[in-house]
């Protein structure tokens, strides 16, 4: 008999955390505000989808930008699955 692979889901904060370091490796002075996350299946699979804002800091005489995200984060591994910047 086969046995079950017994997996965790991954809790919010690590979600977040997964998503702040993709964010912050494309962008590094960035800092990163979270407004929701929500636990969602993409197909069998479950995905948290997060979403927020961060600002990245301007260089020599221009100014800062803010950008918004929506990123989906694979809820066994803490992958990044999709995103939208």
């Amino acid at each position: 008999m086969e046995q079950e692979e017994k997996r965790e889901l991954i809790g919010v904060e690590d979600a977040e955390r997964a998503v702040e370091r993709f964010i912050l490796g494309r962008y590094a002075d960035s800092k990163v505000n979270f407004d929701r996350a929500v636990l969602k299946a993409l197909g069998a699979e479950p995905v948290y989808e997060v979403e927020g804002h961060f600002a990245t800091k301007g260089r020599f005489l221009s100014a800062s930008r803010t950008k918004s995200f929506k990123i989906q984060v694979h809820a066994y591994s803490a992958k990044i699955v999709s995103y939208e910047m």
